[in-house]
Parts: C-alpha cells; sequence; structure tokens
C-alpha cells in the first residue's frame, strides 16, 4: 500500500492507495494551534505512524520542501517535513519526495497551477467523495487534492 502526503502543520492531507492505483482511504491530520509545535508534530507523527501501521504501508510519497521559501511559516513546514521524514525512515519504509512544481504539472499541465486549478484537475467522482465526506475548501479539500495529486505522481513514475 501507498501513503501519499501533503503534509503541513496545521492539515495534513492524506490518502491511500493500494498498488494498482485504487484509493482506500483518505483524511486530513489537523493540529490544535494553541498547543506548542512540539505537540502538534507529536500528534502528525502519531497519526501518521497509525495509517502506516493500519494498511500495512510500504512505500510513501512526500511533497518536497520548497527550499526557496522564507519566513516562519517556511520554518515550520521544514520542521514538520523532517519529522515527517524521519517517522517513515525509522520505520524502513520505502519514500519518495517530489517536487510540488512536477506535481502541479502532472495534474494540470502547469507547474505554476493555483489550488483552485489543482482542484479542478481532480476527476468528479474523486471530488464528490471528498466533499461527500465533509472536505471543504475551508476543511482540508486542498490538502487532500494535493495528497491524491502526489500519489497519482508517484503511481504514474512506478509504472
Amino acid at each position: 500500500m501507498i501513503l501519499a502526503l501533503d503534509i503541513s502543520i496545521t492539515s495534513t492531507g492524506y490518502v491511500v492507495f493500494n498498488k494498482v492505483g485504487d484509493m482506500k482511504a483518505f483524511g486530513v491530520i489537523k493540529t490544535d494551534n494553541k498547543k506548542s509545535i512540539y505537540e502538534r508534530l507529536s500528534f502528525i507523527e502519531t497519526e501518521i505512524e497509525k495509517i502506516i501501521r493500519d494498511f500495512t504501508i510500504t512505500d510513501v510519497a512526500i511533497e518536497a520542501s520548497a527550499y526557496g521559501a522564507r519566513g516562519a511559516m517556511s520554518y515550520s513546514l521544514f520542521g514538520v517535513h523532517f519529522s515527517v521524514v524521519r517517522v517513515v525512515y525509522n520505520l524502513k519504509l520505502s519514500y519518495r519526495l517530489l517536487n510540488i512544481a512536477s506535481i502541479k504539472k502532472f495534474a494540470t499541465g502547469s507547474g505554476r497551477a493555483s489550488k483552485t486549478e489543482m482542484l479542478g484537475a481532480l476527476n468528479p467522482s474523486t471530488k464528490e467523495m471528498f466533499l461527500s465526506a465533509g472536505f471543504l475548501k475551508s476543511k482540508g479539500l486542498y490538502d487532500l487534492t494535493d495528497a491524491y495529486f502526489i500519489g497519482r505522481k508517484f503511481l504514474n513514475d512506478i509504472t
């Protein structure tokens, strides 16, 4: 099974695929912004470990950090990224980091696609599945969309 992750400190989207590309699970790991960064990282780590164990994950696809990013939020994102990769590494799983521009180009044809354009690239049944589960634009829909395409790009690259 493959776990695709769109990681962030507030809302980490995940999608689980089997090896032939069928989506088996999806969701968003949300953290409490009133808690410290360390409590939030610990929560994300624990939730990802649970998903890995529950679905017997063998491969993980993660959006790579944007090293040109600046500002306080980018430091938090680097921390989450390091934390998640460390969990995956410690569990001895195969993982691949995928560049965001390559994911956007795969999904939309443009490496500079907006969140709205990425959402528009979802097939209607997948979009409806996400919406029916209660994920809205302000409630994790963009995170799920990115995780979905991270997984799809990973599957495309390995076949």
